[in-house]
């Protein structure tokens, strides 16, 4: 029940924040972000020389460090990187907010908000994805079916879990993760198991028969050490 309420919720909100936004504005909003990424990508470390000149003293005999913790050759860049990404966010944000308006001062505001509603559906579907995602990762079969055995909608968050897994990159490495642990104790499970009576666990090492050879055969001459080799591996 409660998995249900989280799912409808955000559905629920999600389309209604889309609603209010608008289509227009909701893509734009994305690609603002996208942008501001990619701008943060290539011009970022352009930036870097000139916020390193703002915090470094050339004069200083001691490493410089914020509160003692953060080095500033380490900040630097961090600070060059927050600079880019913000700035062109807030001039694509200003772009998208008069292309918004644009659209429903030429009436179009009805058809905006209906598309909205759909892509703030499909933003809600998405997002379920990646929580039932994180869900699988964490929660193993079993503790799924408990935890969700009286949820009308897990059936359907599974399957986005699945479907959003095979999509994402990387996934191979994802479930190594997360079964070496359930290896590791399969392994110590096997190795603890109780022998039956009269049952000896097998040994990596050799025989008594193959070590008696092996004294016999160091105690031999040069010679006859030969021979006696070529029997023992025979």
């Amino acid at each position: 029940m409660v998995l249900d309420l989280v799912v409808l919720g955000i559905l629920l909100l999600s389309s209604v924040v889309a609603f209010m936004r608008g289509f227009v504005r909701e893509v734009l909003t994305i690609g603002s972000l996208a942008g501001a990424a990619a701008a943060t990508l290539v011009f970022g470390s352009s930036l870097t020389p000139m916020t390193r000149g703002w915090i470094i003293d050339p004069n200083a005999t001691e490493p410089q460090s914020l509160f003692g913790l953060v080095p500033y050759e380490m900040l630097a860049p961090v600070i060059a990187y927050a600079i880019t990404f913000v700035t062109v966010l807030i001039v694509l944000n200003i772009i998208t907010h008069m292309v918004s308006k644009g659209v429903h001062a030429v009436g179009l505001g009805p058809v905006d908000r209906t598309l909205g509603v759909v892509f703030g559906l499909v933003r809600g579907v998405v997002i379920v994805g990646l929580l039932s995602l994180v869900l699988n990762f964490v929660l193993s079969d079993t503790q799924r079916e408990t935890m969700f055995s009286d949820s009308k909608t897990y059936p359907y968050v599974g399957y986005l879990a699945d479907l959003t897994g095979a999509l994402m990159p990387g996934r191979d490495v994802l479930d190594k993760v997360k079964n070496h642990g359930t290896d590791e104790k399969a392994a110590e499970k096997v190795g603890q198991q109780p022998l039956e009576p009269g049952q000896a666990r097998k040994s990596a090492g050799y025989s008594s028969a193959q070590r008696k050879k092996l004294e016999a055969l160091v105690e031999q001459p040069q010679d006859q050490r030969k021979s006696r080799s070529m029997q023992f591996n025979n």
